[in-house]
């Protein structure tokens, strides 16, 4: 064994040693993490204004701070983009994280030194668990390249602070040694055009030894399925390595012509999808990457929270680098708690902010973090379901502003996607995006409308649409409940849309709105306009 392993291990070790210990002792890592976060900010504006000094516990924590949203905090953060100090957090921030705006605008997230550090020791929790699931032959996951397909870091600058997405921020302060084990280049990483980004990250990546894979899932699975069907001919064409060039033939032999990442990539170890769930593009990933383990991260700009372990169970909250609060999520119709009550953000209030020992398997809720940098009972707009207890599991269920609810029924995106996967199988189809959306037309009665993209169509549509119904029905009691006799909800109908549909449209909305961080697709839509903007296509059923 390399010594460059032997430490590597060593390092493995020590950390699933210390995570464990976290996972078993959830809230003294809370209480300790509350009382670190009070001494460290009390003397900031923030921490003034709302008496951190008298702070010693999570239950002094939840009376003396309010839950906050973007525009609570919206006063501090202006302060900060004036070039003043101290007043979320301690110090200065180097520079500014731009949210992808998946439900609302983007926002500007503070990111400090001190952050990129922490977000990074975050991390590689998931990369050392997965090392010490099989030692001997996982620790091959650092003797190549590690492929992190990134949004870029400066597109903006405030008072001469530069503004960017957390993926690229992450990469350019990332260490010297960590760098050279990145591809694609920061060159690359910077190209505002996600289709030549796209094809130079496959042109420089194709001829390295890539043994793992980060990035945002739908941004991934985009790239690599152009890499499969559309570059083949292209990359042979371009790419001057010989080597490079044969292992390219070898791969498309493989798959009749096409030229598949794990044919590609033969020492691939690990892929490792985040910001968006892994679930609806399953039957795709497999496609792709056959049985190459899958290990979720789960992250957003604001903080790196969790990730899954080789149980693939649920996610792992990483409990002593941020303070976890939930609030009941009404999921379904005859749920103990009122809407009006989920939606309080009174700042007296502490009913409804749960710790981790209030929490019970089965139920979901509305997350809220507290970071060291600036975020205090923070709505991230997450909602989680926790699974399991003895370590607490978690599952992201959906988005708290991202549920379709024409009656009640608050259909979330995992059970949309659930039930896509049971279509998926039950009619050997390969779906390459969807969005599906809650229509109330004055001639054909309310229904759902699923806009779907294959990449390997269906043999029956009809079969394909009723399975997904049904098993809808089943995961969402309430739309369930609305479909009996079509008496409510109508059959659901299925558009079948042009191939390519989605990447237009993505293309379109960066044109249109100046995006080029990630822009993840609508799985849940509220009008009918997309219809449109999808360019549908005449089959319509």
């Amino acid at each position: 064994m390399s010594l460059k392993k032997f430490i590597a291990l060593g390092r493995a070790k020590k950390a699933v040693r210390e995570f464990e210990w976290v996972t078993e002792h959830p809230m003294e890592c809370q209480e300790a993490f509350v009382a670190k976060l009070a001494t460290l900010n009390r003397d900031t504006l923030f921490g003034r204004k709302h008496r951190l000094e008298k702070v010693s516990c999570v239950d002094d924590y939840q009376k003396l701070v309010p839950i906050h949203d973007y525009h609570t905090l919206s006063k501090y953060i202006e302060l900060i983009k004036n070039g003043e100090k101290d007043i979320l957090f301690r110090g200065t921030q180097i520079w500014w994280g731009k949210t992808s705006g998946t439900t609302s605008e983007p926002k500007l997230i503070p990111i400090t030194n001190e952050m990129t550090k922490y977000n990074s020791d975050a991390g590689s929790r998931l990369m050392y668990s997965f090392i010490m699931e099989n030692p001997k032959e996982n620790v091959d996951v650092l003797s190549g390249k590690l492929f992190f397909l990134r949004a870029p870091s400066r597109v903006d600058s405030i008072n001469g602070v530069p503004v960017g997405y957390i993926s690229g921020i992450s990469g350019e302060t990332q260490s010297r040694f960590a760098k050279r084990m990145v591809v694609p280049s920061k060159e690359t990483s910077e190209i505002a055009d996600w289709e030549d980004k796209f094809y130079k990250a496959i042109l420089e990546g194709i001829q390295e030894n890539v043994t793992m894979i980060v990035g945002v899932t739908p941004l991934l699975m985009s790239v690599f399925q152009r890499m499969a069907d559309e570059y083949p001919e292209r990359l042979l064409r371009d790419v001057k390595n010989k080597d490079a060039q044969e292992r390219i033939r070898r791969a498309m032999r493989k798959s009749g012509s096409r030229l598949l990442p794990i044919d590609c990539w033969e020492n691939l170890k690990l892929f490792c999808p985040s910001s968006a769930s892994i679930k609806p593009y399953i039957a795709r990933y497999r496609d792709l990457f056959r049985d190459i383990p899958i290990r979720e991260a789960y992250g957003a700009t604001e903080g790196q929270f969790g990730h899954e372990d080789g149980q693939g169970k649920g996610l792992l909250l990483n409990w002593d680098k941020y303070l976890y609060e939930f609030i009941p999520f009404e999921e379904h119709a005859g749920s103990q708690h009122s809407e009006k009550q989920v939606a309080r953000n009174d700042s007296d209030d502490t009913d409804y902010r749960l710790t981790v020992v209030d929490l019970k398997v089965g139920d979901s809720y509305e997350v809220l973090v507290t970071t060291p940098f600036g975020l205090y009972s923070y709505r991230i707009g997450d909602v989680l379901r926790l699974e399991s207890k003895d370590p607490h599991r978690f599952t992201i269920v959906g988005r708290t502003k991202l549920t379709l609810n024409i009656f009640g029924e608050k259909v979330c995106e995992e059970h949309i996607s659930t039930a896509l996967r049971v279509a998926e199988e039950t009619t050997e189809a390969i779906v390459s995006e969807f969005s599906c959306m809650a229509l109330a037309s004055e001639s054909e009665g309310p229904r759902y409308v699923m806009c779907v993209e294959f990449i390997k169509p269906p043999r029956n549509k009809q079969k394909f649409i009723a399975t997904w119904d049904e098993k809808l029905q089943e995961v969402a009691p309430a739309y369930g409940c609305f479909r009996v006799k079509d008496a409510i909800l109508k059959a659901p109908k299925i558009v079948t849309l042009l191939k390519g549909a989605f990447q237009r449209y993505e293309q379109k909305q960066m044109r249109s709105r100046h995006v080029i961080g990630q822009l993840k697709p609508p799985h849940i839509a509220y009008t009918s306009e997309l219809l449109s903007e999808l360019n549908v296509s005449s089959s319509v059923d």
